[in-house]
C-alpha cells in the first residue's frame, strides 16, 4: 500500500513525495506572523508593567528608609544620645516636612549619598515628604505618645533635566502613581 501523499513515478516505478504548494507555505507564514505579533505585544506590555512595579518597589523602600531614620533620630534625641547634625529634622511635633531634593537643599548632608543615602543623587526620579500626627486615641489608651508617620514618594517629571532618570510608565502626568507608607512609633 502506498503512503499517503506519495505517488509512483511512471518511468522509474519508485515512490516520490510531493511538497507543499507555494500558496500553502504563504498561508502558514501569514498565520504564524499574526500569532507572533500578538505575542510580541504581550512582551512590550509586560515590560512596561514590570518597570512600573520596580519603580513603586524602589519608592516604597525609600519611604521605609525615611521612617526608620526618623524613628532612630527621635529615639536618639529623646535618650540624650549623640544625634547627627544638619539633619533639619524638626523637633517632634505634628506637621509636614519635605526632604531635600537638590544638593544645596538644607539637610542634604544627612539625607543624601554621604549620609543616610535616602536621596541617592541630585534631581532624582522622586520627591519624598513625611507627615507626623499624634494619635490621641492610642495615647489615651496606652499612656504613651503614639505618633503616626506617613511618608509619600511622588515621581517627578522634569523633561530634559540633566542626569534625571524618570520612571517608565508612572510619571506624574500619567496617573501619578505616588507611594504612601504609613507607620507609627512611640515617644
Amino acid at each position: 500500500m502506498a503512503e499517503r501523499g506519495a505517488s509512483r513515478d511512471r518511468r522509474t516505478g519508485s515512490l516520490s513525495r510531493r511538497g507543499s504548494s507555494f500558496v500553502e507555505v504563504l498561508l502558514a507564514m501569514t498565520i504564524m506572523a499574526l500569532v507572533l505579533v500578538g505575542i510580541l505585544q504581550m512582551f512590550s506590555v509586560s515590560l512596561i508593567v514590570n518597570k512600573g512595579a520596580a519603580a513603586r518597589t524602589q519608592m516604597l523602600f525609600k519611604c521605609e528608609q525615611v521612617v526608620e531614620n526618623i524613628r532612630w533620630y527621635y529615639y536618639v534625641t529623646s535618650n540624650s544620645l549623640a544625634a547627627p547634625t544638619n539633619t533639619f529634622i524638626p523637633p517632634l511635633a505634628a506637621g509636614t516636612v519635605n526632604l531635600p531634593y537638590l544638593t544645596g537643599d538644607p539637610g542634604w548632608d544627612f539625607w543624601g549619598p554621604d549620609g543616610a543615602n535616602v536621596m541617592e543623587r541630585d534631581n532624582g526620579p522622586y520627591k519624598l515628604s513625611y507627615t507626623l500626627v499624634n494619635d490621641a486615641t492610642q495615647t489615651l489608651n496606652t499612656g504613651v505618645n503614639v505618633w503616626v508617620i506617613t511618608v509619600s514618594a511622588v515621581p517627578t517629571d522634569v523633561p530634559g533635566a540633566v542626569g534625571a532618570s524618570r520612571y517608565l510608565g508612572i510619571g506624574t502626568n500619567g496617573g501619578g502613581k505616588r507611594v504612601d507608607y504609613v507607620a507609627q512609633f512611640t515617644q
